[in-house]
C-alpha cells in the first residue's frame, strides 16, 4: 500500500440560519467573499450549498429528504 498523506481538516463557519432564496444566497456569498455558502433554501426548506464555479456561474447543491 502507498503512503497516505494526512491533511488537517479546518472547520469553517459559513452557515446562515435564516432561510433565504438561492438568489439571496448568491448576494450573501458575494458579500462574504468566500468560495461557498451553506444555507436553508426558503423555497424548498432544505439545507443547500451554493458555490461560485470556475466558469463564472453559480452552482446549487441541495440535500435530499
Amino acid at each position: 500500500m502507498g503512503k497516505v498523506d494526512h491533511k488537517e481538516i479546518l472547520r469553517t463557519d459559513i452557515y446562515f440560519h435564516k432561510p433565504m432564496t438561492p438568489e439571496e444566497a448568491v448576494l450573501q456569498l458575494e458579500a462574504i467573499d468566500k468560495g461557498f455558502l451553506v444555507f436553508i433554501n426558503a423555497e424548498t426548506n432544505r439545507m443547500s450549498i451554493i458555490y461560485h464555479r470556475r466558469d463564472g456561474h453559480y452552482a446549487l447543491i441541495e440535500s435530499r429528504r
